[in-house]
């Protein structure tokens, strides 16, 4: 049996509950207007909606009594969004979001009118969504009125057409009866704060480690390795992190535009660990364990994973596609910087030494015992090691 078919098979089915933070409007000088559309999707398997509803449920009367939980509802009581999150981050679930930068959307296309703006934006979460699940129930919060509604819903369906491998579906709901749509609107507000211009930015990393480990993936759009330029005033000591910065980023975003689609398992893999790796990157800068990688591939493909498997199909393969990983004692992360990619060549060199004075040696040893007649690299397969080691 196909081996994608067979994980899918045996896949449990995914709810995904969508809700947003931001408004639609480009007059960024009028008071209230977002410069950022965030798009939050709390996904939960199918077994564990009851137990996740009751635990927001509680939260939700603890925080709120009566009313729905709202993110805008918090305002700017630090404490009070701190206390809740401390709390959120004990129940089990996990978020997929899509960020849009609205001061990067050209104004001459369609998406300055609201009806096309929502209907794509949304329509792109739920691509991302069903690249990911394969089966997958979308469940969103309502827009606007019901003739708008039935329209969404039919362009959403006639761009995300399920296949042989998938079980896919779609919904509304009013987010006041769900309290986990409510849940999504707290993660999307949380998230805003790492790139709404009107929040405070120096905020976010204390709101964020309280949900780090609920990530899946946050993806911006538009996409493009342009759009990091601006990041680059905390990488000023070095002379080429710029370079190395866009680069390595650029080969991500080009490698996960080709390969997304892709129906290979291993493929699809790689994408994951990518698209996590460019999360982690964008939302709190550091080296990733291999550990924390593999668990989280394993959410997405409920798929056990050796560290062999990981560093040999997976980190490797990407290597040898000319992705950019380094790599520490710490773990991985896509470098942004000199260091970044000098600890690569170290750790790398760690391992590479000592092999190459082994075979040193065992070919000295073997020249000195032939009377130099039996050299162990004349092989075609090794002239570029016999190369080295004469040079």
């Amino acid at each position: 049996m196909n081996r994608l078919f067979s994980i899918i098979s045996d896949t449990e089915k995914e709810y995904a509950f969508i809700d947003e933070c931001g408004n639609f409007g480009f007059d960024f000088d009028k008071p209230g207007v977002s410069s950022h559309y965030i798009i939050s999707a709390v996904v939960v398997s199918e077994s564990k909606i009851s137990d996740l509803e009751q635990g927001v449920e509680a939260i939700r009367k603890k925080y709120f009594q009566t009313g729905e939980m709202k993110s805008s509802g918090i305002s700017k009581n630090q404490k009070r969004r701190e206390a809740l999150l401390s709390e959120i981050s004990k129940l089990d679930f996990h978020h997929y979001t899509v960020v849009i930068d609205k001061r990067k959307i050209n104004l001459t296309s369609g998406l300055i009118y609201k009806k096309s703006f929502i209907k794509y934006l949304n329509s792109m979460l739920h691509k991302e969504l069903k690249i990911t699940f394969p089966k997958l129930q979308l469940i969103s919060d309502t827009h606007g009125n019901k003739d708008f509604m039935r329209e969404f819903e039919k362009y959403v369906n006639e761009r995300n057409q399920p296949n042989l491998f998938e079980e896919y579906e779609f919904g509304f709901i009013n987010s006041k009866s769900n309290v986990i749509i409510q849940l999504a609107d707290i993660i999307a507000g949380t998230i805003s704060y790492n790139y709404e211009e009107s929040k405070d930015k120096t905020l976010f990393k204390r709101f964020y480690s309280f949900i780090e480990d609920k990530t899946l993936s946050i993806v911006e759009w538009p996409k493009g390795y342009e759009d990091f330029t601006y990041e680059y005033e905390r990488y000023s000591d070095g002379g080429y992190d710029k370079i190395i910065y866009m680069n390595s980023q650029r080969l991500v975003i080009d490698y996960i535009n080709k390969n997304e689609n892709s129906d290979e398992i291993e493929i699809r893999e790689r994408v994951f660990v990518l698209k996590y790796l460019m999360t982690m990157l964008l939302t709190n800068s550091r080296y990733i364990k291999s550990s924390e990688l593999i668990y989280n591939l394993k959410l997405l493909t409920k798929h056990d994973y050796s560290h062999h498997y990981f560093k040999s199909k997976i980190i490797a393969k990407l290597r040898d596609e000319g992705i950019l990983i380094s790599s520490s004692n710490k773990g991985y992360k896509i470098p942004e910087t000199e260091e970044d990619i000098y600890n690569f060549v170290n750790r790398t060199n760690l391992m590479i030494q000592p092999m190459l004075n082994r075979i040193m040696k065992a070919r000295e040893r073997v020249l000195s015992a032939t009377k130099n007649e039996f050299d162990i690299l004349n092989k075609d397969q090794y002239k570029k090691l016999k190369k080295f080691f004469d040079e």
